[in-house]
């Protein structure tokens, strides 16, 4: 019926045996105590785990149970959400005593989202037993991928669970407290999938509350306030790129987290049919479905609540972002005005001097024609009292044009050499200047 292969989504799963846990609840007839056992698994007492019958204790009847194996990843460690943390054969034991669904394989090979009823691999089996597959890509939980096969006549939940998470939040002793405290009531199939996302509500509110504290200070930083008292700050003088980076992380996130909370919604309203399917399915059920049905509403509030909560962050922090944008905008309007008024007041400067360099070009060439002449005929290469059969010219003309020739041609070179330093550095200041002028325009700094 399926149009998947469980044996191509087992080799892509990655194997890396290493321990692992069990967490085993028991509950008996006429007591609401519970007997709670854990412990280590590996290859070598997996074996005797999987065919442990548990021991009847005070003589009561064993009315329901939970059997978990969990595998739980540091999000630190250079593995990937597709690891399983046994060996194939192991894992395929496990899959196989537990009767979990095959898809599950493809929720770890894929790591995909999703939570639904798994249908049963044989027809004479639906009434006996009832599998779901659990996964995640939250937030707080990277990727908790749960497989679980509920048996109607021992009322007993196998189940298995791998996730990642950061050892800091403390996730997994988490988990077991809660089933600790929630199973007397609520020993139901999916009460595993619920206390997740339980969790995961917790600890989204925990960050909904600083967001909200960030966007505050935001508005507190920029004076954009409802409080009509607000003291009228300079926008000018803000952190205006700090302030745009800031908000863009709280977006970004505010989006993540609002996606996040419609799967979660999405997977409790799941939570709710099966509920009811399973209270159809077996009358035993009636009282902890009752009890995990009031749970799952409750976190169906605050989930709802929480969307809206986000939804008027992110409005409140696109408000903010547009204020900065548009206090970027008249900032670069008036470093442009400042700019214009600079250049206009250089370019008059520029017009003086070169109003004065014309008048002393006009100068020079005004007496350069007398000089050159005056300086010509007095120097004494000419001989002016010779007779009519005399030369004018002296015999040592040559010499003037000796030096006259390579000194022109001397100061000439020195000329443009002086020429191309000048240049040189005016393009260097002008480099400078340009540099200066796009530093104002990103941090609002002026131009020194």
């Amino acid at each position: 019926m399926d149009s998947w292969d469980y044996e191509e989504c087992l080799d892509l799963i990655d194997y890396m045996p290493q321990r692992n846990n069990f967490f085993d609840i028991w509950q008996y007839e006429g007591t609401a105590e519970l007997d709670i056992q854990e412990g280590e698994l590996d290859n070598e007492n997996l074996d005797e785990y999987l065919s442990r019958v548990p021991e009847i204790t005070l003589n009561r009847r064993r009315v329901g149970g939970l059997r978990l194996i969990y595998s739980c990843i540091d999000s630190q460690l250079d593995c990937n959400d597709s690891t399983v943390f046994w060996s194939r054969s192991d894992f395929m034991k496990i899959v196989q005593s537990f009767r979990l669904p095959k898809r599950f394989t493809q929720a770890i090979a894929r790591c995909h989202c999703f939570f639904a009823q798994s249908p049963p691999e044989k027809i004479d089996a639906a009434a006996e037993h009832f599998s779901y597959v659990f996964s995640t890509l939250f937030h707080h939980c990277p990727f908790w991928g749960l497989a679980a096969c509920w048996d109607s006549e021992k009322n007993i939940t196998y189940a298995y669970l791998q996730c990642t998470a950061d050892p800091d939040r403390d996730s997994i002793p988490r988990l077991k407290r809660f089933l600790a405290k929630s199973a007397p009531q609520a020993l139901h199939p999916l009460l595993v999938p619920v206390l997740i996302m339980d969790i995961e509500t917790n600890l989204t509110l925990v960050d909904d509350g600083r967001w909200t504290t960030e966007i505050s200070n935001v508005e507190s930083e920029t004076g954009q306030q409802p409080d009509c008292t607000a003291k009228t700050l300079d926008p000018f003088a803000l952190d205006l790129p700090g302030i745009v980076q800031r908000l863009n992380g709280c977006s970004i996130f505010l989006s993540w987290i609002e996606r996040e909370s419609e799967v979660v919604l999405l997977h409790l309203d799941q939570a709710l049919n099966m509920i009811s399917d399973l209270q159809l399915m077996s009358p035993n059920l009636r009282q902890s479905s009752i009890q995990l049905t009031r749970h799952v509403d409750f976190l169906i509030s605050s989930r709802k609540n929480l969307f809206l909560r986000l939804q008027n962050l992110q409005r409140r922090s696109q408000t903010q972002l547009a204020f900065t944008y548009n206090i970027l905008a008249q900032r670069d309007n008036k470093l442009n005005i400042e700019v214009a008024r600079d250049s206009k007041v250089i370019a008059l400067a520029s017009s003086r001097d070169s109003t004065a360099m014309k008048t002393v070009a006009i100068l020079t060439i005004a007496f350069l024609p007398g000089t050159f002449v005056a300086s010509f005929f007095a120097m004494p290469l000419f001989n002016w009292q010779a007779n009519s059969s005399g030369e004018i010219i002296g015999p040592h003309f040559w010499v003037y044009w000796a030096f006259a020739i390579p000194l022109t041609g001397l100061v000439l070179g020195m000329w443009g050499v002086w020429i191309r330093i000048i240049l040189k550095r005016h393009g260097k200041e002008d480099q400078e200047v340009r540099e200066r002028s796009l530093r104002s325009l990103i941090y609002g700094k002026g131009i020194a």
